[in-house]
């Protein structure tokens, strides 16, 4: 998800753009990703979110965003069971039609303890570290590569999900 510097919503499913002309509301899922897109229910659920707000009910549509794990919004856009997914990079969602113009950009970083002298230098330098992700994203292309071809147990990298998260902890 979230891909690298990419076009930032995927708008509307191909197969889905017909039916959305004869429909009044849109439904968008994704998880949460402050702050292109957070809690439904906040009077700010996310900058992403209040653009197609402002863009699509002035034309009678009603936007329905609801949060669901990555993986899911990815699966139900593919599907035809929601319309559009926000932070998707082309990489999720090759089916998908995307803006000519992205309405944000994501950066990727690395963090370590105070006092961890480790920088990132390319794949190679992640050999010698422990990297959390989170399943399902997309990240620069080097590192998209990196993570595919380690070994499914591989102990350096943790995947991480909205089953796993809460039980995570870096220093384990």
């Amino acid at each position: 998800m979230k891909g690298f510097i990419s076009s930032f919503i995927a708008i509307l499913a191909v197969a889905a753009m017909p039916v959305l002309s004869a429909q009044t509301v849109i439904t968008i899922k994704s998880d949460i990703w402050n702050p292109f897109n957070g809690d439904p229910k906040a009077e700010m659920p996310g900058y992403a979110v209040e653009i197609l707000k402002s863009v699509f009910e002035k034309q009678g549509y009603k936007i329905d965003y609801q949060v669901t794990p990555w993986t899911r919004s990815l699966q139900e856009l593919e599907s035809g069971k929601t319309n559009a997914v926000i932070g998707a990079a082309k990489e999720d969602a090759p089916n998908a039609v995307f803006p000519s113009e992205e309405i944000g950009r994501n950066q990727n970083s690395f963090y370590v303890k105070k006092g961890n002298s480790w920088t990132y230098s390319g794949p190679e330098s992640l050999k010698s570290v422990k990297l959390a992700c989170i399943a399902e994203y997309t990240y620069a292309p080097d590192i998209d590569k990196y993570i595919a071809d380690l070994p499914f147990s591989q102990p350096q990298v943790k995947m991480l999900s909205s089953k796993t998260s809460r039980s995570f902890r870096p220093d384990a």
